[in-house]
């Protein structure tokens, strides 16, 4: 098992919590969307098609409520087949 320098442990520690934030949500509202990758800023997520809809509301909101900052978090939402899609 590799370990991180301790900087890196915290700044991981520092990203799993919002993710962690919004896969919380998503098992309290029944919804059936995973997020199966984090790479830097982006969280991706596997959902159902009939889902689409209410699993970005709920990871828009817990994305951008996850600090109270002076200025607006604005969190991007983007859909498609594959990753390629998707941007």
């Amino acid at each position: 098992m590799a370990t991180l320098p301790s900087d890196r442990r915290s700044a991981a520690a520092h990203d799993s919590a919002p993710s962690g934030r919004v896969a919380d949500r998503l098992k309290r509202e029944s919804l059936l969307a995973s997020m199966i990758l984090q790479v830097h800023d982006e969280l991706v997520f596997e959902v159902p098609k009939s889902e689409e809809r209410e699993t970005e509301a709920v990871i828009r909101k817990e994305m951008e409520d996850v600090i109270a900052l002076r200025v607006p978090l604005i969190v991007e939402v983007r859909g498609g087949g594959n990753w390629d899609e998707a941007h």
